[in-house]
Order: C-alpha cells, then structure tokens, then sequence
C-alpha cells in the first residue's frame, strides 16, 4: 500500500493491488469487500473489488495532522491480514537533530517527542544504538512543542544513563535552534516552524551569578557566570558590562565572549580594577545574520567589593582623615591611583619608596587609593577633609 499526499497538502491517496492468495497460500477465489480505516475508524467500506485488482481512494479535507491508514479485505472465509501505513498531512519544513550518546550505545529508551498546535504527537526521535547520528524531518508548520522523555533505567540511579544523551536541533536552513544541556521531563522548547527568515530575534542570557572570590588560588576578582539563551540560532557572541556605584555610572564595555556551543559561559574580573563598594555587571547576547545584528535586554548582577588588601603590609597612608597632603611609605616601585566614589579617577602616578600627594584641590568626602606593588594591591578610603 502506498500514502501519497496530495499537492494541496489537504488529503491523500491510497494506492494499493488486492492480494490473490489466501492466508494458507492457496488462489484467493473472491473478495466481498475492502474496508479502509483512518485512525482506527472506519472511513470507507469498497464492495467493487476483484482479486489483484489495482486500486486507488482518495480522502480529502484533512486537517494538518498525523494519520494512520488501515486496509483489509474480506470475503466468506473471513478477514485478512492489515496493512498499515502512516503519513503526515499538512505544510511541513525540515527539521535536523543531531544526536549523540557518551557511552556509544544509544539513548535506551530515551526520545524526544514532537507535538503540533492541536497537541498531536507527530514525531519521536531517538537513537536505539551508536555514538552519533544525524535525523531530518519534514514536521508540520506551526508551533510546535519539543518535549524529553526520559530512558528506560531513569528512575533506577545505578543504571540510568540519561545523563550521556545530547542534542542539537536545527531549523530548515541549518541554524541552531536548541543545544541540549541538562536534561529534565518535559517541554524544553516552543518553536515556531515556518520556513522562512522572520525577523532576527534577540534572547537574553540565563542564571546570571556573580561573587568576590580568590580566584583559582591566585589573585581576589569579581567572578560571573551564566547559561547561554534557550534560543542560539544566529547567537554570535556575548557582551560584559561594568559598572561602579549605586547609580551604576560609567558604564564600560570590558570583554566580548563569542559564543561557541557551550551551555555556561564565565569571566573573570581581576580586583585590580575594581572598587570598593558595589560594582555591577550586565551581561548581553549579541545576534547576527548577515548583515543584520541585534543585542538582547541585558541581565544584572551587583557583587560588593569589600576588600583587595594582598600582602602590601609594607605600605602606609597617613594622616588619614587628611585636609589635603597625604604620606604614602613603602618599597619599591610604587603605582597610585586615586577615584571617587563614583568611580572617576581623579589622580594616577608612580612613585619609588615614598610620595606626597596634595588632594587639597579635590572636594571634601571620601576618596578610594589604590595602590599596586610588587607583593600586591592595596585600597584603602581616605577622608578628605577640608
């Protein structure tokens, strides 16, 4: 039996030649009828039928959707055994998935099922074995919904291997539309399928988090991290904003991270450059297709820097409060910066062993110094009197 859908993607034809045997193998004298089923209903009953007779039926009007057709003949001896073909009816555009399993052997029960606007499963994708495979679709237009469903051993820990499934997805003209990470029940993804080029869209980033830190047992530093949108396709890289203060002034653009595939992306901000106080950072995703570009709404995480001493115990401010000349002592080669609260740098110069620097000129309130040696970093407030 054949299913061909029709130009219209609105109905179908069934094609198919009766059978001339019987069951046991012997000549099939007679047929008195040949009952078509659509989705285990009934839908036509042909009593025009002859023995290895070629036939055809149209059924038209069909809503998009998945079908499944049954055909059997009957005559006095009884029924045959049916046939059954499946087919999807409606517009449709390809979609690609990408599967992979860390232990080779496939996913183990383990699937993603694809249901259309009227919640009709109309797909299931999985790997029965291997490491890698590659499945294209044609699936209906529309939304559509993207749902994991678990493997055979998920409830048992010891032998789940949920956890070595992974997955891309790709819209019809290649671009990646999902890129697994952590797997949970469920719907992980709404997709819009169409087929052609909409207007270029922009997601945020996810879970951004941010803390002081001693970094990697080397240097104190603002650490952030955040997971990639739901959405990558045409995701081209990542922006990181700081800024200083409780008006978040003097935004500043401080690192671009290009988007590699990766589901968590971080960075690293050395405490050399930071302040005292409460430091923002925004990150953004950064969208281009061609010639066209857009950025996301940027997400924000406020981290408090509290303290960036580094063994500089060898250098000295006084007096402190001061009403404009302020000692610095230490050794070595000396680099001082001076900043308001607001984060504008007010003074920078170097010094060897010792300097005297006359703040008089500068407004009366706190000031942050900072002062970089060979053993580390020290920032310290200093009350400017007047």
């Amino acid at each position: 039996m054949q299913v061909i859908e029709n130009n219209n993607f609105k109905g179908v034809k069934l094609q198919w030649t009766n059978p001339t045997l019987t069951v046991e193998g012997s000549d099939l004298s007679s047929i008195t009828s040949v009952t078509i089923r659509r989705n285990f209903e009934v839908i036509a009953e042909l009593t025009d039928a002859q023995v290895g007779a070629d036939m055809e039926f149209e059924d038209n009007d069909l809503e998009p959707g998945l079908y499944e057709y049954a055909i059997f003949v009957t005559n006095e001896a009884g029924i045959s055994r049916t046939t059954y073909r499946s087919i999807l009816v409606g517009e449709k555009c390809d979609i690609t998935f990408q599967l992979h399993d860390d232990g080779g052997n496939g996913w183990k029960g383990a699937a993603i099922s694809v249901t259309s606007e009227s919640g009709q499963r109309i797909a299931i994708i999985g790997m029965s074995e291997g490491a890698e495979q590659t499945v294209t679709l044609p699936l209906l237009k529309g939304n559509l919904n993207f749902i994991w469903n678990h493997g055979w051993y998920h409830t048992s820990e010891e032998y789940d291997t949920d956890f070595e499934c992974s997955f891309s997805i790709l819209d019809f003209d290649g671009n990646e539309l999902y890129s697994s990470g952590e797997l949970e029940d469920g719907v992980f993804m709404t997709y819009e399928n169409n087929c052609e080029q909409g207007p270029l869209t922009c997601y945020p980033v996810q879970n951004l988090q941010g803390e002081y830190q001693w970094h990697e047992d080397d240097e104190f530093g603002a650490y952030i991290s955040w997971n990639r949108p739901e959405i990558t396709a045409n995701l081209h890289h990542f922006r990181v904003v700081r800024s200083i203060g409780a008006y978040k002034s003097g935004d500043e653009l401080i690192a671009e991270i290009p988007y590699d595939g990766n589901s968590i992306y971080d960075y690293f901000d050395n405490a050399y450059d930071l302040f005292l106080g409460n430091v923002y950072y925004s990150v953004n995703c950064v969208y281009i297709r061609g010639e066209e570009q857009c950025e996301s709404e940027y997400w924000d995480v406020m981290i408090g820097i509290t303290n960036v001493d580094e063994n500089t115990s060898n250098v000295s401010l006084y007096p402190n409060p001061t009403n404009g000349l302020l000692n610095i002592e230490g050794q070595g080669t000396m680099h001082i910066s001076i900043s308001n609260l607001l984060g504008q740098k007010v003074c920078e110069t170097s010094a060897e062993d010792s300097a005297i620097l006359d703040l008089s000129g500068y407004g009366q309130g706190i000031y942050l110094v900072r002062i970089k040696t060979s053993d580390g970093v020290m920032v310290q407030k200093v009350n400017v009197r007047k």
